[in-house]
């Protein structure tokens, strides 16, 4: 089942890369022409070289919550933050990084953490277009303090299940209303610059299928109490397909400083199903659900010089009744300087 699973996350991610690829020709003739846009509010450097140093950070959770007990199960990866380089030059935006390597000290308090995080944030002139595929194996359970008490952070070692693993992929595509003088890319990519306060409705779909598999029960020992039979699972998966409404805005402050905020929710048609160890179904349901989308961006930019502190998260949430409440999130932060470097000769 994993392998099946798997190659159907390569499948999907696949296919949509294949999508991105072919829209670059399209997006750069909106881009060269002004008339797409209002100069007045966006200032296109799309000729220009967008350069800068980023430190990103990746991140999944997963989240298991008993209503009637309102006690909750927190796990969360060993995650690190990296050192990249984002740039920008006409329709092509890219970013790498280097994850940064763990102690001795943070291996031992908080686990191993294994994972593959690709994730993609494309930010089109009317579209914006997010892609994940994550996998991730090694968790700890951060809210110890919810089921020991005085638990001491700086001197304990966190409960941790080298056996959990998450899986996530993901494809929504978006419509950005008030596109002539709303910019995406001026809070995320860099190579526009907002002029004046502007925002934009935002539509789109979405797809996502989601699963968390161990070879015990999620559920640890000291916590079954706390817990209904229903979430007494060791692997459980999703699926969500739905459609989205929000809003996203960018205040302009003394001409540079900017603070861009959107949330989009969605309403999904989903399904989910949970085993335990000996593949008995201990829950299954289909219906209705929600998940939600949000960034922030917060920055100074000018003629050449920017940086920003941006994010993107997102959680999908699979709810069975008044009994069990599952959340998988997912999402990145990153903090970014840089500069626009004006070309003397075009790159392509």
């Amino acid at each position: 089942m994993k392998n099946i699973t798997t190659h159907f996350l390569i499948v999907v991610f696949t296919f949509y890369m294949s999508q991105i690829l072919a829209q670059p020709q399209a997006e750069a003739v909106l881009q060269q022409k002004t008339k797409n846009i209002d100069t007045s509010y966006i200032h296109s450097y799309y000729e220009d070289l967008t350069l800068g140093f980023s430190i990103p950070r990746k991140y999944v959770d997963f989240s298991l919550r008993d209503i009637r007990n309102n006690k909750e199960l927190d796990y969360e990866p060993n995650s690190n933050f990296a050192m990249g380089i984002k740039g920008a030059y006409k329709w092509l935006g890219l970013s790498v990084g280097l994850g940064l390597p763990h102690t001795a000290d943070n291996i031992s308090k908080y686990g191993k953490t294994n994972r593959l995080d690709l994730q993609i944030n494309a930010y089109l002139r009317k579209f914006v277009i997010d892609g994940y595929l994550q996998y991730y194996q090694g968790f700890y359970l951060k809210n110890m303090d919810s089921y020991f008490e005085n638990f001491n952070a700086d001197k304990r070692s966190y409960y941790q299940r080298a056996d959990l693993t998450f899986a996530n992929v993901g494809l929504s595509a978006r419509y950005v209303w008030n596109h002539r003088k709303f910019s995406y890319k001026a809070a995320y990519d860099f190579n526009e610059k907002q002029k004046k306060s502007a925002g934009s409705l935002v539509t789109g779909l979405f797809a996502f299928l989601n699963g968390a598999s161990a070879d015990s029960l999620v559920v640890p020992t000291f916590a079954r109490d706390k817990f209904s039979e229903q979430a007494l699972f060791s692997n459980i998966s999703s699926i969500n397909l739905g459609i989205s409404v929000g809003y996203i805005y960018t205040l302009v402050v003394a001409s540079h400083f900017f603070i861009n905020i959107g949330i989009v929710p969605g309403l999904s048609l989903q399904a989910f199903s949970a085993t335990d160890t000996k593949n008995n179904e201990v829950l299954a349901k289909g219906g209705f659900g929600i998940s939600t989308v949000s960034r922030i961006a917060l920055g100074y930019s000018k003629k050449r010089f920017y940086m920003a502190f941006t994010g993107v998260s997102g959680s999908n949430n699979l709810t069975n009744k008044n009994i069990t409440a599952i959340d998988f999130g997912y999402g990145n932060v990153r903090f970014t300087i840089g500069y626009r470097f004006k070309l003397k000769k075009k790159l392509f």
